[in-house]
């Protein structure tokens, strides 16, 4: 009986906080103002404002290659490519750089993997003058008119003592020293015929000929037409020697 009187008053109290509830919502509902909401339409019309882009992230850095300088095949692979180049051309680089000792290595180089080629030794003998050896450089240079000497003497039948002591009187093979020299060969320059008076044969291969001991139109007429050519390097064989006495006649 105590229990459910105690129920009784407390259904009555909620029932009472029941109706004073009611009466705040009534008194809330009378006192709201509806026009107010077309304060929060203006708010509606305006743009909404944009999110602000996130930065961009940086590309990740790719991991360099290193190539191991001990790698042996492709040093030897790289040498062989510097090595292709024409030595002329690459010595030429290093002087013009003032790098006169890498011209040095570069002639040195040709010279071994070609020890007969007379160009190879003067150009040896040339860098070798610029960075003050000059005894050195005598040596590279009578070697290369030892070899050349040996050519001509192949072509010409002169004996090499006597090619090197033409060259060595007047720096022209003229048959001007040498045990085959003669008083005509002795005389000046003017005694020389001008070769390039023959059809054919311009200045470059008049020069040719006067390496080869060649000078005058009698040795020419004397000479066959093939050997003449092989000598000037010309395209076509043509009649020289036939021009040749020609011009002695004349």
């Amino acid at each position: 009986e105590k229990k459910a009187e105690v129920a009784e008053k407390k259904a009555k109290v909620a029932e009472k906080k029941a109706e004073v509830a009611e009466k705040k919502i009534e008194e809330a509902e009378q006192d709201l103002d509806f026009d107010d909401f077309d304060d929060f339409d203006d708010f509606d019309d305006e743009p909404e404002a944009e999110p602000e882009a996130e930065p961009e992230a940086e590309p990740e850095a790719e991991p360099e290659v290193k190539i191991e300088s001990s790698d042996g095949e492709l040093d030897s692979l790289l040498e062989k490519a510097s090595e292709s180049e024409d030595p002329e051309v690459k010595a030429t680089r290093f002087i013009a750089q003032g790098n006169f000792l890498g011209a040095l290595e570069v002639w040195k180089k040709a010279t071994i993997n070609d020890d007969s080629n007379p160009k190879y030794w003067r150009e040896l003998s040339n860098v070798l003058d610029m960075i003050g050896e000059s005894e050195k450089s005598k040596i590279a240079k009578d070697h290369a008119d030892r070899i050349e000497s040996q050519v001509i003497s192949e072509k010409t039948g002169r004996k090499i003592e006597d090619i090197l002591a033409d060259l060595l009187d007047d720096g022209i093979l003229n048959f001007s020293a040498g045990s085959d020299s003669s008083p005509v060969n002795n005389s000046p320059k003017s005694s020389e015929d001008d070769l390039t008076k023959l059809s054919g044969i311009g200045a470059v291969s008049s020069q040719r000929l006067n390496l080869a001991g060649i000078t005058t139109f009698s040795q020419l007429s004397k000479m066959n037409d093939s050997e003449i050519m092989e000598i000037i390097k010309a395209k076509k064989l043509d009649t020289w020697s036939d021009m040749a006495k020609n011009l002695i006649e004349e």
